[in-house]
């Protein structure tokens, strides 16, 4: 059963990383003005609409909401005051913000009524609010001729703030326009990662790896006051050589942190993560996380994290906290815990540069084996999704490494790389995630949620969009 699962699971990454089809076949008599031959397909990004040279009479918020499903854009909330018209865009997470306020906008404009002179996007991400950026609707239409105008031009003549005069709070009378596409458009996205670890070691098995595929959904249903978030996935061992860590590396330890991830390679499956928790504000620019479950793939317990991060600034700060128990390696699907409660309390720093795309990262506190001690971060970003992450942890304990040596010091590295998906007609993404870190450390070692608000709020901030803001009229 298990070996047709993962079979399964090796058709559906092939299936999906091989299906490059176009979103529509598209006429190729088609004028600018007329729009016309769409064949509605797989789609794995949001496409960008031809913009038409005369508007509707009146605003028909049904065919935004039709050309907007088509697309493969979510819209949500729109509502109208005088001139200027509002609507909520919930962002994928494979294209830059501004392309995908680019799309938006173009069906805006098509559907709009004459009198429309601005409009007001509001980004969302995962189900937590971002940024107003208001546009004029004639700079837009300016800037996409771009013989008339260029990106630079439109980005100083648009406002981006964290409040909005008149649309701050959406209105629930009936200025507010309800579509049953709006019922089922609670942003959930199926995942499906490739997880390879990877360390040098001593003794015949080296390098030492594991490998695993992760299946799960990620879920934000976002409420008055606050937005729920779930998460559940299963990882299914697919093959490892850490069966000799233990006569190799290092001895037993009755209290282990990670260092008994070879007994959790030895299951066919675990129950990665089972996770519920919320998001919410506290203050201006101030957010707060907090969930219970199954947290990763080692611990279940409680915790959460506050975040300080200005939008339209380059830094953020917080605090994160966690009480959890040892989950037991040897329980089916790891779902049972051992007899070993442990906490872990960091503070935060991060500063973006925008220029290189990269971020720097800091944290310092209590770690997961009692252990005191800072770990730096340097984060590179890509324009397809990808990162590679490169850190160093120092602590109070010296631990083993998989020389068999003992260091205070622990290092790595990180590379997620997005591997294809679909974004309709279901929200499916594939990625690997491969890892380069002693296997066998219990020091310098935190809790990894499901939902990072660092993670979540990085595609509402000003550099993102500053950043990639020429991709707006792609």
């Amino acid at each position: 059963m298990l070996k047709t699962t993962k079979l399964l699971l090796l058709f559906l990454l092939v299936f999906i990383t091989s299906n490059r089809t176009q979103a529509f076949e598209i006429d190729q008599n088609a004028t600018p003005d007329r729009f016309i031959g769409l064949k509605p397909t797989f789609l794995t990004k949001t496409q960008a609409v031809a913009l038409q040279t005369k508007s509707e009479d009146k605003t028909n918020f049904t065919a935004i909401l039709e050309q907007a499903d088509s697309a493969g854009i979510i819209l949500r909330n729109m509502n109208v005051s005088g001139k200027s018209i509002y609507v909520q865009l919930h962002l994928q997470n494979r294209q830059s913000t501004p392309q995908q306020i680019g799309h938006a906008l173009r069906i805006l404009h098509n559907n709009a009524a004459p009198n429309i002179e601005e409009f007001v996007i509001q980004t969302f991400y995962e189900g937590v609010s971002g940024t107003y950026i208001s546009i004029m609707r004639k700079e837009f239409i300016k800037t996409v001729n771009s013989a008339q105008s260029s990106p630079e031009e439109l980005w100083n003549n648009t406002e981006i703030t964290t409040q909005h005069e008149t649309f701050n709070q959406p209105k629930t009378g009936a200025n507010l326009v309800r579509h049953p596409i709006i019922n089922y458009f609670k942003p959930t996205m199926l995942n499906l990662t490739l997880r390879n670890k990877l360390s040098l070691g001593k003794g015949r098995r080296n390098p030492l790896y594991r490998s695993d595929a992760v299946i799960g959904y990620k879920k934000a249903d976002p409420h008055k006051r606050y937005t729920r978030l779930q998460a559940t996935s299963l990882s299914f061992n697919l093959k490892n050589n850490l069966d000799r860590l233990y006569l190799d590396v290092r001895p037993v330890n009755l209290k282990a942190i990670r260092s008994d991830e070879d007994i959790y390679a030895e299951q066919d499956f675990i129950v990665d993560t089972l996770y519920d928790g919320a998001h919410f504000k506290v203050a201006k620019d101030t957010h707060a996380l907090i969930g219970a479950g199954y947290i990763d793939e080692g611990f279940l317990g409680v915790g959460g994290e506050i975040l300080k991060r200005p939008l339209t600034k380059n830094w953020s700060l917080g605090l994160e906290g966690y009480f959890v128990d040892k989950r037991s390696p040897i329980s089916f699907g790891a779902l049972s815990i051992e007899d070993q409660k442990v906490w872990t309390a960091h503070a935060k720093f991060t500063y973006d540069m925008p220029k290189y795309d990269m971020r720097l990262g800091l944290r310092t506190g209590a770690y997961l084996d009692g252990d005191i001690g800072a770990t730096a971060s340097l984060t590179k970003n890509f324009r397809n999704g990808a990162k590679v992450e490169g850190f160093t942890t120092l602590t109070n304990k010296k631990d083993y490494d998989n020389f068999g040596d003992q260091t205070n010091l622990e290092a790595g590295l990180r590379l997620i790389m997005p591997l294809g998906g679909l974004i309709k007609p279901f929200n499916i993404q594939i990625n690997t995630d491969t890892s380069y870190k002693p296997f066998v450390r219990d020091s310098g070692q935190f809790i990894e949620p499901p939902f990072k608000l660092i993670d979540i709020t990085e595609k509402l901030d000003k550099a993102h969009i500053e950043k990639y803001w020429n991709d707006i009229t792609k």
